[in-house]
């Protein structure tokens, strides 16, 4: 995606079966790994846009967790940033809700 500046938004997409399903990234990411994470679910061919969060707010070590298969970045959907989209052109500042808690 490109953002206002010209430059491009790099994203990591992450998908899940469940509705109320979790953002989650491994321990060995970095936050100049992407620019942000989306959450999507659903399966083939209809996924629903659960979220969005910049990553250094998943990329934190208060966000650090292990649910029995070792340490990773989790964030629950209520914490994500709600995604403004429609079938209109957006600028990537138009698609987000707010500004980057770091």
């Amino acid at each position: 995606m490109r953002g206002n500046d010209g430059k491009d938004v790099r994203i990591d997409v992450k998908t899940t079966r469940h509705q109320a399903g979790y953002l989650i990234a491994k321990k060995w990411r970095k936050v100049d790994d992407c620019d942000m994470y989306v959450l999507v679910s659903g399966t083939m061919p209809r996924y629903e846009i659960q979220g969005w969060v910049w990553s250094a707010e998943l990329v934190n070590p208060s966000n650090l967790s292990d649910n029995g298969y070792g340490e990773h970045y989790h964030m629950e959907r209520s914490q994500l940033r709600v995604w403004k989209y429609g079938n209109t052109r957006y600028s990537v500042v138009d698609l987000f809700d707010g500004d980057i808690l770091a």
